[in-house]
């Protein structure tokens, strides 16, 4: 993905629908999105048996693993899925926007601001700007870029429907053939295999001449391989990203990050849009997870640890803690006495204790272990007047 010139200001956010990581600034920065994503495959894991509820009360074995990661390193410990071995390449169709202007209109402003809020994974809010213009205007080229974004958002079903409404209500030949490929694939990764190859046939039908040449390619090389597997063996990275966006449970947003993290042939750019998306899931589990693997410019550390400690899950407010010692060291130090003031969890409260413990020389104490609310303050204001006396 080509990247602009200059890269804004990171800021970081946890914990909150629009909260990005330092990696949401480059992927803002990126002149291409989706839509530009590399179209190489990726062995789709299969969801764990067990759904992980999205409550905070009902993850306990989740959050059980992530507390032993926090004592390791970021890197993905030996309970993470598998490395996953690129199998081949699935291609990739054009975009929805790229034909959701009809020709010799310009780009309206409303739709930049749409194209805007997806390129820095703010997906619900263009979904929801989408909408509020269909409501007004239900024209052909916004229900298409609907259905993109409800694909990126990872609701294949509803994107599919949309698709076949569209197609019913413009016959036949409404849909193009590069529009009609993106149907076959939805199609496909729902299980309906029979109706993909038909989708196909129909684009084929549709793809004469030469400017269509490409999108004929491309729908042989679906059909040939839909021929063999009922099922994709390989996602597009599109659709992977679409799946850690939309899973309906967190393990299985967890095995889509680690697949993505780890995964031979996926770029750095990749990585950094997984990173953001997975930052701000709805379950502390998975930002958790990105709290871990983040790697900040070393400029952008204690921006980064303050961000993460911010977090309304204690459980990443404890990962928080470790990396602000893997990334700061001793200088870290100012910042989880700060927190320590305001910690309400015992957990955390405990974890921050014992971090600077390790990271602060003189002052001879013990670990804290007490449980009560008047103890913690006594621990944290001695912190702090430590942390004074030193400077």
């Amino acid at each position: 993905m080509a990247r602009s010139a200059a890269a804004p200001r990171v800021r970081f956010h946890f914990g909150s629908p629009a909260s990005l990581l330092v990696v949401a600034a480059v992927v803002a920065a990126c002149a291409g999105g989706a839509s530009r994503l590399p179209s190489r495959g990726l062995q789709q894991a299969e969801p764990g048996s067990a759904t992980v509820a999205r409550d905070d009360g009902a993850r306990a074995a989740t959050e059980a693993e992530a507390d032993a990661a926090i004592k390791a390193s970021p890197v993905p410990s030996a309970a993470s899925p598998a490395p996953t071995r690129p199998l081949g390449a699935m291609p990739s169709a054009p975009h929805p926007e790229q034909r959701a202007t009809p020709p010799g209109e310009t780009v309206k402003p409303l739709l930049q601001q749409v194209l805007q809020l997806r390129e820095r994974e703010l997906q619900p809010q263009a979904l929801a700007l989408v909408d509020a213009e269909l409501a007004k205007t239900p024209t052909f080229a916004w229900r298409v870029l609907r259905a993109g974004l409800l694909r990126d958002l990872g609701r294949r079903s509803e994107a599919r429907a949309e698709w076949n409404r569209l197609r019913g209500e413009a016959g036949a030949a409404g849909l193009s053939p590069d529009q009609l490929v993106e149907l076959a694939e939805l199609e496909w990764m729902e299980g309906d295999a029979k109706a993909a190859a038909v989708t196909l046939q129909a684009a084929l039908a549709a793809a004469v001449g030469s400017e269509h040449e490409p999108v004929r390619a491309l729908a042989e090389a679906l059909a040939a391989e839909l021929a063999k597997n009922p099922r994709p063996r390989l996602l597009q990275i599109r659709d992977l990203l679409g799946s850690l966006r939309g899973a309906e449970s967190p393990r299985d947003r967890l095995t889509t990050l680690e697949s993505l993290m780890r995964a031979e042939d996926v770029d750095a750019d990749v990585r950094r849009r997984a990173l953001a998306i997975a930052s701000s899931d709805e379950a502390g589990s998975v930002r958790a997870r990105a709290v871990q693997l983040v790697t900040p410019a070393p400029g952008d550390a204690a921006e980064f640890v303050v961000a993460a400690l911010a977090d309304r899950d204690g459980l990443v407010r404890r990962c928080a803690v470790a990396r602000a010692e893997q990334l700061l060291g001793s200088a870290a130090a100012p910042l989880l006495v700060d927190q320590l003031q305001r910690e309400d969890d015992e957990r955390t409260f405990t974890a921050i204790d014992a971090a600077l413990c390790r990271l602060v020389s003189g002052r001879d104490a013990e670990p804290f272990a007490g449980a009560d609310v008047e103890s913690r303050r006594r621990v944290a204001a001695a912190w702090l007047q430590h942390l004074e006396v030193r400077r």
